[in-house]
């Protein structure tokens, strides 16, 4: 008897041990199917995420780095064009013998902007004069300055990226002819570190992300790697198909404002194209999903399996429990984390220790409703709340709109009236201003002083919108103030200066300008300019049309400054035209500038007309060129005919 009741017993703990055995293996392989299966839909759902957010954040980023690179481009391009039409250039390529204002001008330029070298090379002597300092003589037979001689060939500015091996940095340079009539008497120029075009190469994605520039051939000519550079082109790069890039680059050429996305490497890497016509090549932006979803998944990976031995823990402990424990034990357990519960409740079963469970679920299913009210009372309470902040910035928009309007308002009431002008005997005066935003930063006004004298002013400051508007406001006061007097234009210019310096003490923001005296009972002007582009001056007497160019720095530099002043006698007929650069600086959808052939070609065909007809000819002539195309600057002429 004994020995058959020790082999019951025996019998009772194999079976146990069995069902232990058979519950902890079949438990096993679910839970490393389920593991598994998981792993494998989180790194496809990883893969998906990437592509996604990689395609956005190229889009984002490509033309954020268009946008940059563009603006700092334009300011590079903007010095290069002053040094090109710079009245003392002009004459030092004609006879190289004075060389003081060069040297002066191009330090100033440095010393003013801080990062934009400038040089500036006679044909008849060839010495490069860089930031002012004698640094080499040209030769055809050195292939370094190649460059001069393609600049000479150039009708106007051509780009040129220049590798330093000494330095291990990359510049760009804009060249430009420097013409004395139609003949090219010099190159000049501006140049700047490429980093400083191009800055934070890595962003986010670190070394999986690369920023490129390639011309229409696919030769790389910018890389984070010089290496690559005028050796790799993008196609042997990426490893990507040439018929389908090629249709790639077509397209974003024919329009500029579009930019495409594709993929590469059999969808391992996102790569975003814009075409860039100011310097006729190809922006690249592209991440490598490939090598960076591993680096992303790889902390997800850790914390999975970190997850996983913690269940498993946690499910040892259950089915320890279930099989060798009472079954009270999980309704006690079950109990402490009331609150959690199906939408239907249990029926309840005989009295054992599953009805003890069902009713401990019936309990949490209750606790779940009344959670379930709370967080819905809480819900509503939430939106009727945003609601009203909703409501309350839509009226503060409306507010701001409004001031904004009323702003324009009294900024356009700063401008000459067409009608005050028809009371100036002895002068037919046109003018108009176009600005691209609400406010704008270029202003022109009409004083006059004496008996028969009449000062005339155009401004333009750096920037547009409300910090515009304001400085425009404060140099009208400053020019108005001192002009009244009848002092002469140097005097006025260099006390509005002086002024302007002191009231934006601190700040960056420059502002270009250009004052215009006329005396009808001496018949006689005088001229000052600061940075502004170059009056035009219709002399009817020979139907020459002159640039009266002076040299003289920008408003909010140095309250030292001494401007230059012209005197000259007039005639009837002659027309005095003053303009600001969003004129020259009207661009088309070829990358083209209108520039100031096309203005003077513009004013010319119009020299009989009267001067608002010759203003609103050259404004439907800028508006022809430019198309559909978006301007970034304001626009303002004023034009002034003797009678």
């Amino acid at each position: 008897m004994l020995l058959f009741n020790t082999a019951i017993s025996r019998n009772e703990t194999d079976h146990r041990m069995n069902l232990k055995v058979a519950i902890l293996l079949r438990t096993g392989l679910v839970f490393i199917l389920i593991a598994t299966l998981s792993t494998i839909a989180a790194m496809e759902i990883t893969k998906n995420l990437l592509l996604s957010l990689g395609r956005k954040y190229v889009l984002e980023m490509l033309e954020r780095r268009k946008d940059e690179a563009s603006e700092k481009l334009l300011t590079q391009l903007k010095y290069a064009l002053y040094l090109a039409e710079n009245r003392e250039i002009v004459e030092w390529v004609k006879n190289p013998v004075n060389t003081q204002p060069v040297i002066k001008l191009l330090k100033q330029i440095k010393e003013m902007t801080g990062n934009i070298d400038t040089f500036a090379v006679s044909e008849k002597e060839r010495i490069l004069w860089y930031n002012g300092v004698n640094t080499d003589i040209l030769s055809r037979e050195d292939h370094d300055d190649a460059w001069y001689w393609d600049a000479l060939q150039s009708k106007e500015y051509m780009f040129n990226f220049d590798y330093n091996e000494t330095l291990k940095s990359t510049k760009l340079w804009i060249n430009h002819p420097v013409y004395v009539g139609n003949e090219k008497y010099g190159v000049v120029g501006t140049g700047v570190d490429y980093d400083l075009i191009n800055s934070n190469l890595t962003d986010h994605f670190g070394k999986h992300h690369d920023t490129i520039l390639h011309d229409e051939n696919g030769i790389i000519k910018i890389h984070i790697n010089p290496e690559y550079i005028d050796r790799t082109n993008i196609f042997q790069l990426y490893g990507m198909d040439q018929a389908v890039y090629k249709r790639v680059m077509k397209s974003v050429k024919i329009d500029s404002k579009k930019i495409e996305t594709i993929f590469s490497d059999n969808v391992n890497t996102v790569v975003s194209v814009a075409w860039i016509p100011l310097i006729r090549w190809y922006l690249v932006t592209s991440i490598s999903i490939s090598e960076y979803r591993f680096e992303v998944f790889y902390p997800f990976l850790v914390l999975q399996l970190f997850s996983l031995l913690i269940l498993s823990a946690i499910l040892w402990r259950i089915l320890k429990t279930l099989v060798f424990n009472p079954l009270e034990k999980i309704s006690l357990h079950l109990k402490s984390i009331s609150g959690f519960s199906s939408d239907h409740p249990i029926i309840m079963l005989e009295n054992n220790e599953f009805a003890m469970v069902a009713e401990t679920i019936n309990t949490m299913q209750t606790g779940l409703h009344s959670y379930a009210e709370s967080m819905n009372d809480l819900v509503l309470l939430r939106t009727t709340e945003l609601e009203k902040a909703n409501a309350e910035l839509n009226k503060k928009t409306v507010y701001i709109e409004n001031e904004l309007n009323i702003a324009k308002k009294i900024q356009m009431a700063m401008i000459p009236d067409h009608e005050q002008c028809l009371a100036y005997a002895g002068l037919d005066i046109g003018f108009k201003y176009q600005a691209m935003e609400a406010l704008g930063g270029d202003l022109f006004d009409i004083i006059r002083y004496g008996k028969n004298g009449y000062g005339f002013y155009i401004i333009d400051v750096c920037g547009h919108g409300v910090p515009a508007s304001l400085i425009t406001a404060m140099v009208k006061v400053s020019f108005n103030t001192h002009a009244k007097w009848g002092r002469s234009s140097s005097e006025i210019m260099g006390r509005v200066n002086r002024e302007i310096t002191e009231l934006l003490t601190g700040t960056e923001t420059y502002v270009t300008a250009c004052y215009l005296s006329i005396n009808l009972e001496e018949m006689t002007y005088q001229y000052s300019n600061a940075g502004h582009p170059p009056m035009l001056i219709y002399k009817n007497e020979t139907g020459a049309l002159v640039s009266e160019d002076l040299s003289g720095l920008f408003l909010n530099v140095n309250p030292d400054t001494v401007y230059e002043m012209k005197i000259g006698s007039i005639a009837v007929g002659d027309c005095f035209h003053l303009y600001t650069d969003g004129i020259l600086e009207a661009w088309n959808d070829c990358g083209e500038m209108y520039g100031s052939r096309r203005l003077k070609q513009c004013i010319f065909d119009n020299r009989q007309s009267s001067a608002q007809e010759s203003v609103e000819h050259l404004f439907q002539d800028v508006q022809s060129f430019v198309a559909s195309e978006k301007q970034e600057d304001d626009q303002a002429v004023l034009f002034v005919k003797i009678l």
